[in-house]
């Protein structure tokens, strides 16, 4: 058994460009002295001075030619100006702008024939945003691509970063975290009853992952049903498998580190996020339910998922629910504990190069042999709720708990030969190291030994937090936390 609260307040002071402490709430001005050309070069030279990105499909761009630019303007002026005689729009995002084509109104006026210049070929196409060699489709006017894409997260990343978001976990479904988590490079898993448990990053085993739920570091740990040895966890190791994958929307993997980042993890830092309710521009509901089996038991496996999120003006709430039960059997044969054995007797007396060959002390035997099966029921259940008051975009309130729970029932069946010494056959093979090991036996009136066992496991995982966000000022940004996790 593990618990560990923590409670963890966090003041973070981003500055930007050398400013003051107190700066002031007009945004900084700076001059500007740009000549006439092209577009293209125009907003190149605007994005190296303010030291912001811009998102734009190149091909938006083609033919147009920005006006001189003179005086001095703080960064939104400044790229109006350069937009202010063309097709396009800059639309804020949370770092840089986005430029797309302006959304362009049918106007229902008499139809006058004109030549099609360059500039009135635009117009109608718009609607898709090309970023890269990656498309992106805006579904409307008002959705502004509320959840990033991986791809953005990657790019827009100051370290080495992988990502997945929400359409990567639910476009390809898996059976629990760690399964998920495997799509990312530079991930592997350890693999239990069928499915991921623990991961290893860039080569570094389990225990050198740092794991934050929601931007607090926490432990959870399961039991394993296949260890004899009362199946819990006592390392730093994080198991994924208390999670199914629906319960977040975003999943970012920290392969290197920077100032902002807390100690503890030399492998990286797995930063996972539940969903908030403006991560969604309204109301939202979904509901997925899956029934599955398999041909080693051939039990009617249930999995089913919903999320709930509904805004009231500056306020939201959501919660998420995953639910599963999967039933799994694995069988076969395992040797223990091999050593040399004297005493065996041919059961044939006559047979006296078969009696030499047990008298001369060289045949490694097994102490336990066996025939098994293992037979688990796995219940998994988790809830996340989150309650977010968002006035504005540069402010942030967000109370969020979650619950996580795991279950185990095993039973074990075992049908062991032990302890016989009559022998009337056996085949043997030389290891590696020279030594003759026993593959094969016949006896006489061998004995048997059966054994069954059961084991009840349960993992429960528990994480309550209060975040605070607030842009004071362009260069100010204070971030407050406070948090609970246990993990039993």
């Amino acid at each position: 058994m593990w618990l560990r609260p923590e409670l963890c307040l966090l003041l973070l002071l981003c500055w930007c460009n050398g400013s003051a402490l107190w700066a002031a709430d007009a945004p900084q001005k700076q001059l500007y002295s740009l000549p006439s050309q092209p577009l293209s070069a125009a907003l190149l030279q605007f994005a190296r001075t303010v030291n912001q990105p811009l998102l734009y499909d190149p091909t938006l761009l083609e033919g147009l030619q920005a006006p001189a630019l003179e005086g001095e303007f703080d960064a939104s002026e400044a790229l109006h100006q350069l937009l202010a005689q063309q097709p396009l729009e800059a639309v804020p995002r949370e770092q840089g702008w986005l430029i797309k084509a302006k959304v362009v109104t049918e106007q229902p006026a008499v139809v006058v024939a004109t030549s099609a210049t360059k500039t009135q070929k635009l117009p109608a196409a718009i609607e898709v945003i090309a970023v890269r060699s990656s498309v992106v489709a805006e579904q409307n006017a008002v959705t502004k691509a509320l959840l990033p894409q991986a791809n953005t997260l990657k790019r827009e990343a100051m370290i080495a970063q992988d990502s997945l978001v929400a359409d990567d976990i639910t476009d390809f479904p898996a059976l629990n975290l760690a399964n998920s988590l495997l799509r990312l490079p530079g991930i592997t898993i350890n693999r239990e009853w069928g499915e991921g448990r623990q991961i290893s990053l860039r080569g570094l085993g389990p225990d050198f992952t740092r794991v934050q739920v929601n931007g607090m570091e926490a432990l959870g740990t399961s039991s394993s049903p296949m260890d004899a040895r009362g199946a819990v966890s006592r390392t730093r190791a994080f198991d994924f498998n208390i999670f199914a994958s629906e319960l977040f929307n975003q999943i970012d993997v920290k392969k290197s580190f920077s100032a902002d980042q807390e100690e503890g993890g030399i492998a990286g830092t797995v930063n996972l996020h539940t969903a908030k309710p403006f991560d969604y521009d309204g109301p939202k509901s979904s509901i997925s339910a899956q029934l599955g089996t398999n041909s080693n038991t051939g039990s009617e496996d249930p999995r089913f998922s919903a999320v709930f999120s509904q805004l009231w003006s500056e306020f939201g709430a959501l919660v998420s629910i995953t639910h599963s039960i999967r039933s799994t059997n694995e069988y076969g044969s395992n040797t223990t504990r091999w050593r040399r054995e004297t005493g065996k007797e041919a059961a044939d007396s006559s047979n006296t190069e078969l009696q030499n060959l047990l008298d001369s002390g060289e045949l490694w035997f097994p102490r336990g042999q066996r025939f098994s099966v293992w037979e688990n029921e796995q219940n998994r259940l988790g809830i996340t709720t989150a309650l977010q008051y968002k006035p504005n975009q540069d402010f942030s309130l967000v109370l969020d708990w979650m619950h996580g729970k795991l279950e185990n029932q095993l039973a074990e069946h075992h049908m062991a030969v032990k302890d016989n010494n009559l022998v009337k056959d056996l085949i043997w093979r030389e290891s590696a190291k020279g030594d003759k090991e026993v593959v094969y036996a016949s006896y006489k009136n061998a004995s048997w030994r059966n054994e069954s066992r059961e084991d009840y496991n349960e993992s429960v995982f528990d994480q309550i937090s209060l975040a605070a966000d607030w842009a004071a000022t362009a260069d100010l940004q204070i971030s407050l936390m406070l948090g609970h996790s246990s993990s039993d």
